[in-house]
């Protein structure tokens, strides 16, 4: 395990953490879910989105041909981008519709099966955005230049990126989570109507870019 004091995990990690940070598609669902579910739907959310982020630096640090897959003016950008404004339109609206109220069904424990859904929904959401992908196709040769390094290094990049990231979101969704209890429904009303008007005007830029 001597990977894991290589410069090459420390750099994955922050990038990782970085890359997370901002709070786009996936950060406003995150945080819907931990008002309405708690921690570990939100949790569950952002790791799919750092599942994904393996696979972006795995798949930048591979080849600098992998920066053809996503040039912003390719076929396969413009259909994630279409993807991407329909899965946003979709949570915006359910966002929206959800009220106030927390869900009975919510109130105890999630099962693993709504755990497993709730995930696939932030794997999918997250790969469908071309953004992030652009992102780590241009950070990538600060940690490792192309088509180098050894398999250590890739499981080094692998765990650092998905370590970085996955703190962010336990990050995210527990401090959520903590503040969902001391919260009236009329604030989270406010908040979830909020997050759907958001996820909605992220569509409608997404698409505005595609046109």
């Amino acid at each position: 395990m001597s990977w894991l004091h290589e410069p090459v995990f420390l750099k994955a990690m922050v990038l990782g953490f970085c890359v997370a940070a901002p709070i786009g598609p996936v950060g406003i669902l995150c945080i819907n879910r931990s008002l309405g579910g708690g921690a570990v739907l939100g949790l569950a959310t952002g790791l799919g989105a750092s599942t994904v982020q393996v696979g972006w630096i795995l798949i930048a640090t591979a080849s600098a041909a992998s920066s053809l897959i996503i040039r912003p003016d390719s076929s396969i950008a413009h259909l994630a981008s279409l993807s991407t404004a329909t899965l946003l339109i979709w949570m915006g609206i359910r966002a929206i519709r959800r009220g106030g109220n927390i869900p009975p069904g919510l109130k105890a424990a999630p099962t693993l099966l709504v755990c497993l859904t709730t995930y696939t929904s932030g794997v999918v959401l997250a790969a469908s955005n071309p953004v992030t992908g652009i992102l780590f196709i241009t950070a990538a040769p600060t940690i490792t230049p192309f088509g180098t390094g050894s398999f250590e290094t890739k499981i080094a990049l692998a765990t650092g990126t998905f370590l970085g990231s996955a703190i962010w979101w336990a990050a995210l969704s527990g401090c959520v989570a903590i503040f969902r209890s001391q919260l009236r429904p009329s604030i989270i009303q406010i908040v979830n109507r909020g997050s759907g008007v958001l996820l909605l005007s992220l569509a409608g830029g997404v698409l505005a870019k595609v046109v």
